[in-house]
């Protein structure tokens, strides 16, 4: 739950078209009594991911209940756009944490986790993670929440890309070894991919020769010095944002 220039924007799983009551679940009203001090007849915004952007009035409120009325469409829900995709290696909650909520307000499609080598054990806890995605989507203005995807071992990860079943989606892999490509050189003509992190530690060197028998992989470099998997990511994610992703384009936001 976030305000964005004076109006609070809340994610919703209901439909939403004109003139219907959304009944809220007790966390977002006591957000919207406790915290913002919400009163009846103040406007909210809220998303649902598929049906854009609407303009709400609070009809009724309570500590643990609040009605809201949608009264108008501001924003058409974006047609599916070519979203960069971030994968990670398994890394400790507060990266990983990061990683998602930065990757949302970069503008990232799909979340993937991915069981390596040095991955640090343990599962990841999707609906955490989803969470703080769906808090980032509202405080960023996006009408869109990453997919969080359940986390599959390197091996299988690898072998979905060697069989292209990802529309032709490129794997951007970061190679701390230096035997990467530098990302200002393969942005022109990727018309959409998928960055891919390693864990603290890095990449073995068997994950990086089989890496390296993939058609569908391309190394690359994020510069001279070793960089956390968090840092990783979102220096990734913004070059490529900014040389060949939507930050060229309208403030759209999806």
């Amino acid at each position: 739950m976030a305000r964005q220039h004076g109006a609070t924007r809340l994610y919703i799983d209901q439909n939403l078209d004109p003139g219907r009551k959304v009944d809220l679940g007790s966390d977002q009203s006591r957000y919207l009594t406790s915290v913002l001090r919400a009163r009846a007849g103040e406007e909210l915004l809220l998303f649902n991911g598929r049906d854009g952007e609407w303009l709400g009035r609070i009809e009724t409120i309570k500590s643990r209940t609040a009605t809201i009325v949608l009264e108008k469409n501001l924003r058409a829900q974006p047609e599916p756009a070519d979203c960069p995709w971030l994968a990670y290696a398994g890394a400790k909650r507060g990266a990983a944490e990061m990683m998602v909520q930065k990757a949302t307000e970069l503008g990232v499609g799909q979340i993937l986790p991915i069981n390596t080598a040095r991955s640090r054990p343990g599962k990841p806890n999707l609906e955490r993670l989803e969470t703080i995605a769906i808090g980032a989507a509202e405080q960023s203005g996006r009408v869109t929440v990453p997919d969080i995807a359940a986390e599959q071992t390197y091996d299988d990860f690898l072998a979905t890309w060697s069989r292209q079943e990802n529309a032709g989606r490129i794997l951007l892999m970061a190679d701390e070894t230096g035997a990467g490509r530098p990302l200002a050189e393969i942005v022109d003509g990727v018309a959409a991919y998928c960055l891919f992190v390693g864990p603290e530690g890095g990449f073995t060197k068997l994950e990086l020769d089989a890496a390296a028998q993939n058609s569908n992989l391309i190394k690359v470099d994020l510069g001279p010095r070793i960089l956390r998997a968090e840092t990783a990511a979102i220096a990734g994610l913004a070059i490529l944002q900014s040389l060949g992703g939507n930050w060229r384009l309208s403030r759209d936001r999806t």
